[in-house]
């Protein structure tokens, strides 16, 4: 039975499967190679922006966990959320070859001062995951890739957001987050929290490919304050999902990026 590899370690079915799903027949020849990748995203912002950039789907089987897109070399990929979904994606990353991915996603924010609709993009995340222990010991760092982190912020802010660079922390339980927890958390300057931007930044650095994320604030845990759900969020995820599309299509591989 043949198996993975260093990383990935379990048997290649697993990700014959993962592929059938992301895409018609398996394919990764179809594939481009600079991936767009919603954590936990709303699908209609994914197809809206999709629609709008004029992106053509790719998906393959019918499974409820994945879509995709093509336009140009980048792909768009709505995953729900989750970060056994992320760690497929990199699997799939893996195999396929990329140039670097970015994570889009939504965060509660651990601050009185992070709100609702803020932009943030984390430069290292705690990890609280559960996940990532599979694959490295308990003091080994989450961070994304310091030169594609600063080439997003800058592209970002230049697009009229207002990023702010900041210490997350994912965590796999989001009914355990107790008040005493939230401010232990603010109190060591992390100051928003999600699920899956930890697997994101330690398995993209174990497999060698360029990652960053910027995240939404979805809700606030200090304020006990939610937007999860309503159409001014979804309206913010889709002008997100089109300005990083675009950052990825601007990115190629003649900039002095990341790729000795």
């Amino acid at each position: 039975m043949s198996r993975l590899g260093i990383v990935f370690t379990s048997p290649s079915y697993w990700l014959d499967a993962i592929a059938r799903s992301l895409i018609v027949d398996g394919d990764m020849g179809r594939l481009g190679d600079s991936w767009v990748v919603g954590m936990g995203v709303a699908l209609q912002a994914f197809e809206e922006a999709a629609s709008r950039l004029g992106a053509k789907e790719i998906s393959g089987s019918k499974a409820r966990w994945v879509k995709a897109w093509i336009v140009g070399d980048v792909v768009l990929i709505s995953l729900v959320g989750g970060h056994g979904y992320v760690e497929a994606i990199l699997a799939l990353a893996q195999k396929r070859g990329i140039r670097f991915i970015l994570g889009l996603g939504l965060c509660g924010s651990l601050s009185q001062d992070l709100g609702i609709g803020d932009l943030v993009i984390p430069y290292a995340m705690v990890r609280e995951d559960g996940l990532t222990d599979h694959y490295v010991e308990p003091n080994y760092p989450a961070v994304a890739h310091p030169l594609l982190l600063s080439k997003l912020y800058n592209y970002l802010e230049s697009r009229g957001w207002k990023p702010r660079l900041v210490i997350g922390v994912s965590r796999s339980s989001i009914l355990t987050e107790s008040k005493e927890w939230v401010e232990r958390m603010s109190n060591l300057r992390v100051i928003c929290v999600d699920v899956e931007t930890s697997t994101l930044y330690t398995l993209s650095t174990l497999i060698g490919v360029p990652a960053v994320a910027a995240l939404i604030v979805s809700d606030n845990l200090v304020k006990e304050e939610s937007a999860l759900g309503t159409k001014p969020l979804r309206d913010i995820e889709t002008s997100l999902v089109i300005d990083m599309t675009q950052f990825a299509m601007k990115t190629r591989t003649n900039d002095s990026l990341l790729f000795s």
